[in-house]
């Protein structure tokens, strides 16, 4: 693990002010395809400049820096939904994946959530040139077919070997606001929300898809009988929980999503292809 270095990040700011600089003077002289790409690796640019400007990782960022080669040569999308009862009817520990999910817009520099149709279901979306933020409109207990229905729709309009697929969801197990990336395939837990997905959605069907999961700690009670956790979940989420849902937890999901995505590279660039287990 690298140590965090020196509170000084003027090198940094130089850095990421003369990164934007170039990407900024390139996108009037290539094509649109090259444009968004260009658009896309400045987002990633500015996401680890944040991140390590926020843990005082200089030496991290430049390390960064020196793969942008790598980045440019492979810079794939994800679409990420998140998996809860809909808000803001249902603001319960339950949805802790809407919050994070509005926070990491912010977090991304991603636009607004807007209103649109995807999956054959109306919901909440923010569209970047690299992230599909999507709230799931349905409850959490049958989340499978609209998330298959907008992983299918979204692959048809960029193609399964650019594209991945996280879904978002609260996390029991995990002590309130701890955020880690499960493979696909780890065992659910209980939790009907990734049942219903994982029983609509196959992954071996798009092998070169990688899936993942990013569980959001919620912490539990005490008392573990079916009727005190489903209280517990179900009840009305504090402001001090939403708060930090919406701008703290953000930053670690951000993190997961560079990591899967550094390890998708080094597959597909390694040769060995296939999908990605966190």
């Amino acid at each position: 693990m690298l140590r965090p270095i020196g509170s000084s990040t003027s090198a940094m700011d130089s850095s990421a002010t003369a990164g934007k600089s170039i990407f900024r003077h390139s996108v009037h002289c290539v094509s649109r395809e090259s444009r968004q790409l260009f658009f896309a690796c400045s987002i990633q640019v500015q996401i680890r400049f944040m991140i390590c400007k926020r843990e005082r990782n200089r030496r991290g960022f430049f390390e960064f820096l020196l793969d942008a080669e790598s980045m440019l040569k492979f810079n794939p999308r994800f679409l990420i939904v998140s998996l809860g009862n809909p808000l803001p009817k249902y603001e319960s520990l339950h949805s802790a994946g809407h919050f994070v999910l509005n926070g990491l817009a912010k977090t991304l520099h991603q636009p607004a959530f807007r209103e649109v149709t995807l999956g054959r279901q109306s919901c909440l979306v923010s569209q970047g040139p690299k992230y599909i933020l999507v709230q799931s409109p349905t409850y959490m207990n049958t989340s499978g077919g609209f998330v298959a229905n907008a992983w299918q729709e979204t692959v048809r309009k960029y193609g399964a070997e650019s594209l991945g697929l996280v879904i978002v969801h609260d996390e029991l197990e995990k002590d309130f606001g701890v955020v880690k990336l499960l493979p696909w395939d780890r065992s659910p837990r209980g939790h009907n929300g990734v049942k219903s997905v994982r029983g609509s959605l196959s992954q071996k069907k798009y092998p070169e898809s990688p899936f993942a999961r990013v569980a959001v700690g919620i912490g539990r009670p005490e008392e573990r009988d079916a009727a005190t956790v489903s209280r517990y979940v179900l009840k009305k989420i504090s402001r001090e929980h939403q708060t930090t849902l919406e701008e703290e937890t953000p930053w670690d999901v951000a993190k997961c999503l560079m990591e899967l995505e550094n390890q998708w590279r080094i597959d597909v660039q390694g040769g060995s292809g296939g999908t990605t287990e966190p």
